[in-house]
């Protein structure tokens, strides 16, 4: 993932290599409608500890993408996790260990209650609680 930078400014240079993980998670076929219009990216490194990954990718793939899938307008998620990293900005943090990229088609399920729930678990509570770095961007794509 390529950070937006100013022309000819290699200071705000961020440069990131991601591996995708396992496949993509896509909603049912018949409730996908055209290309979606957002990218809503997710960036996350739990506790660097074999128990705390291993139960963050557990809550994400077990629970967190089968909640989200029930939220309207939420089309595919893709996950992915990072290789490389080359960062030449003041900000010296490492970039999170783990992306994903959900696709939506528009944004009025942030404010249902679907939403609420797939983001307010038990589960969730204890894995965002060993969260040591993470991220979050909206990008509308363009027609």
């Amino acid at each position: 993932m390529l950070g937006i930078q100013p022309e000819n400014d290699t200071a705000y240079t961020d440069i990131r290599l991601y591996r995708a993980l396992g496949h993509t998670y896509l909603k049912d076929a018949g409730h996908l409608t055209t290309n979606p219009s957002f990218i809503v990216s997710v960036a996350l490194s739990p506790l660097p500890t074999p128990e705390a990954e291993a139960d963050f990718n557990a809550w994400y793939e077990e629970e967190h993408i089968n909640l989200l899938s029930q939220v309207p307008g939420w089309q595919a998620c893709r996950r992915f996790s990072l290789v490389d990293a080359i960062k030449s900005t003041v900000d010296s943090a490492s970039p999170p260990r783990y992306l994903a990229l959900h696709a939506y088609q528009d944004l009025d399920g942030f404010a249902t209650p679907q939403f609420r729930t797939a983001t307010n678990t038990p589960w969730r509570t204890r894995v965002m609680q060993g969260i040591v770095a993470s991220e979050r961007n909206v990008y509308r794509l363009a027609e």
